[in-house]
């Protein structure tokens, strides 16, 4: 298959008149949805780290593909490596982020290469790599990566500025109708223990740089947004990040649980945890019920709630 490589300007759907719709924001977002289902399940999208690419990327799935299961690695983080490619098949769509970094270790190179044949054969997920190169200018070590890697449809994307961020990350909350001010972005406020009254808690303990805590995402948002009338689900961050630093971790591990700044630790006398990560129900009362340590589904969640109902 030969290279496609396509223009995506987010001057096209930023500029002043667009922003005032969403209908027309959608109707020129149209182009990476075309391009997303005519294309094989193998992309890579790419641009240097001021267009904006992951966050584009992260606003086309929360607009159309928000019920999926994704994953997300970058082989620019030390704490990444490429075994964390193993048995990963199961998600909808996997990204890998930094693929022109891939030459400099073999073991990602392979990882990628096996990963890369195992997805051909499956009938489910799709693989979306980012780039800070095009294609063109990555040459690969291991030879049989290069000449599957050469055939995949690419995507290049133009300077994207943090206002235009900011903007564009509104404009998906509200198409998904889900007010600003109740949205991840703003939701780094003081816990208010009036707000945690009448509902049973579930409050998440994660880090950016814990690989069990990224596979865990997508069962705590699917637990967050399908329970959340009756449910309080939060994440609060081991190494207590705020503001655009745990903005930036949020939209890039498609995090969509609200996240506290306030410290668990001193309200309810929780032991800082020793290993991540660490999910604390705390019930109507505002008693610690139960502390599950490493990963958990949306389905085990739910079956400890179940027994202090």
């Amino acid at each position: 298959m030969d290279q496609k490589t396509f223009k995506f300007n987010s001057e096209i759907y930023l500029s002043k008149e667009n922003l005032q719709s969403i209908h027309t924001f959608e109707i020129n977002f149209k182009q990476l949805e075309n391009f997303f289902s005519e294309t094989n399940k193998f992309i890579l999208l790419y641009g240097d780290e001021r267009s904006g690419k992951k966050y584009i990327l992260n606003s086309f799935i929360n607009c159309f593909h928000f019920d999926k299961k994704i994953f997300y690695a970058s082989l620019e983080d030390d704490y990444f490596s490429e075994k964390i490619l193993e048995g990963i098949s199961y998600f909808d769509v996997i990204v890998l982020d930094r693929l022109d970094l891939a030459p400099t270790d073999s073991n990602w190179e392979l990882g990628i290469f096996n990963l890369y044949n195992e997805l051909n054969e499956a009938d489910k997920s799709k693989i979306i790599f980012l780039s800070d190169k095009p294609l063109n200018s990555i040459e690969f070590n291991l030879k049989d990566l290069q000449s599957r890697i050469s055939s995949i449809s690419a995507m290049s994307f133009a300077e994207l500025n943090d206002e235009e961020k900011r903007i564009l990350m509104k404009l998906i909350f509200n198409k998904r109708g889900i007010s600003i001010d109740k949205s991840v972005l703003s939701k780094q406020n003081g816990l208010m223990l009036e707000d945690l009254k009448e509902k049973n808690t579930v409050i998440n303990f994660w880090a950016d740089w814990c690989p069990p805590c990224i596979k865990e995402i997508p069962e705590l948002n699917a637990l967050y947004e399908e329970n959340k009338d009756e449910l309080n689900v939060y994440l609060f961050h081991f190494d207590e990040l705020a503001g655009a630093e745990l903005d930036e971790q949020l939209i890039r591990f498609n995090a969509r649980i609200p996240s506290l700044l306030t410290s668990p630790y001193q309200i309810f006398g929780i032991d800082i945890p020793e290993t991540l990560p660490v999910t604390v129900i705390i019930d109507r009362d505002l008693n610690v019920k139960e502390v599950l340590k490493g990963p958990q589904t949306k389905e085990s969640i739910i079956q400890r709630l179940e027994l202090i109902n």
